[in-house]
């Protein structure tokens, strides 16, 4: 596959491929005359942020557990109108915007609200595999720039002593495996950006204001890798980053 046609099958991938209705689920519901402490009682039973509410036998709005627990679901129920619906192919970075405004999104399949997203959901396995997808990208981006701006590991003047010597260390050790790599394929992560961080023109290619926005930056990102290498929680601490790693998406798929 040549350079063009990997990063237009990229582009797809990570800008439209993955969507909401690989995270949503099914919006369960009741009918109407129920009673919202049954309404209530289901959300709790199944651990779930809010449930249909049908009339006619169509589902025509809504509660959550933050309702009253009087009266009846056809009286109680909220109108879609006031909620954020998005389509069952929306992008996860459009999804992701949309939680961070709203904490339910209600996704609407063959026409009608049909499944439900919440930020919880972004713990699930696609997007974790989405996200250290665009992270490997950045890595490898990275390595790209640290050879070109750094020929013959020239990048070593600028690296800590320490650091240089946990990648020699690294390089040791993968020789002895016989694995074939550069000494720059030894550093971390951070190691790489840290390094890039520090030529003005790459902070500015990468649409950072200073050198501490950047560096504050990269140790988010370094957290959010960890996390999700080890299955950690996503949500509790890096939905910021998150965020903005979705933001820049563009700008990191553009650069394979």
């Amino acid at each position: 596959m040549g350079k063009r046609a990997l990063r237009a099958r990229m582009q797809k991938l990570f800008m439209e491929d993955f969507t909401a209705r690989d995270i949503a689920e099914p919006l369960l519901s009741l009918d109407g005359d129920s009673s919202v402490a049954d309404a209530l009682d289901l959300m709790n039973d199944r651990d779930i942020r809010a449930v249909g509410v049908r009339d006619a036998g169509e589902v025509a709005g809504f509660l959550t557990r933050e309702d009253s627990t009087e009266g009846s679901c056809r009286d109680g129920m909220h109108s879609f109108e006031t909620a954020t619906v998005l389509a069952e192919a929306t992008p996860l970075r459009e999804v992701f915007e949309a939680l961070d405004t709203s904490p339910i999104c209600f996704v609407s399949i063959l026409g009608g609200p049909a499944a439900v997203v919440v930020r919880e959901d972004i713990q699930k396995p696609p997007v974790r595999m989405w996200l250290f997808g665009l992270i490997a990208i950045m890595e490898m981006n990275l390595g790209r720039e640290l050879e070109e701006r750094y020929p013959e590991a020239s990048w070593r003047e600028v690296l800590s002593p320490g650091r240089f010597d946990k990648a020699l260390e690294l390089l040791a050790e993968r020789s002895r495996r016989n694995q074939l790599v550069r000494l720059s394929d030894c550093l971390q992560f951070t190691d790489k950006a840290q390094i890039l961080v520090k030529d003005p023109e790459v902070l500015k290619e990468a649409g950072f204001s200073s050198k501490k926005e950047a560096l504050r930056a990269i140790k988010d990102l370094q957290s959010l890798r960890n996390n999700l290498a080890h299955g950690q929680d996503i949500l509790s601490y890096d939905w910021n980053t998150i965020l903005e790693l979705s933001r820049r998406l563009d700008r990191i798929v553009s650069r394979i």
